[in-house]
């Protein structure tokens, strides 16, 4: 009975290894057919990124700007040089517009700016206000690299 077992057990192990050398193969048979997809799948890729940026319009303007507000407090105790304390406020803010096509070049810049400042013991006032618009033109004599 033990012979039969055990000569049994070493023909399922036997099987067994067989079985996985098979498994190996169908694996690295399926992993070569799978990367010869993908290569040309890269390559449809490829071509279709080109066409795309082909049919994409160049961006001739381009725009941004920011806007913030700053706090400002100062507090003076006990000051035998003299000074007094103060809180203030400002907000500001810029846009810009620029256009680049070819050889020309369109420069549009705007700052502003408005505050206010309260020192001890006196009323509020204004203590910034600011508009400056920046616009320039310009025409390249030779083109240069981008």
């Amino acid at each position: 009975m033990k012979k039969l077992i055990l000569l049994l057990s070493l023909f399922l192990f036997n099987s067994a290894i067989f079985a996985q050398d098979n498994a190996l193969e169908v694996k690295s048979k399926e992993l070569a057919e799978t990367q010869v997809a993908l290569d040309v799948l890269k390559v449809k890729v490829d071509s279709l990124k080109t066409e795309v940026n082909a049919l994409t319009p160049r961006k001739i303007w381009s725009k941004g700007g920011y806007t913030g507000v700053n706090f400002s407090s100062l507090g003076l105790t006990n000051w035998a040089a003299g000074g007094v304390s103060s809180n203030s406020i400002t907000v500001f803010g810029n846009i810009l517009r620029n256009y680049k096509q070819r050889k020309i070049e369109w420069v549009n810049n705007l700052d502003v700016a408005y505050g206010f400042i309260q020192n001890d013991g006196a009323a509020l006032r204004k203590n910034d206000d600011r508009i400056d618009l920046l616009s320039k033109a310009g025409y390249a004599i030779r083109r240069f690299a981008e």
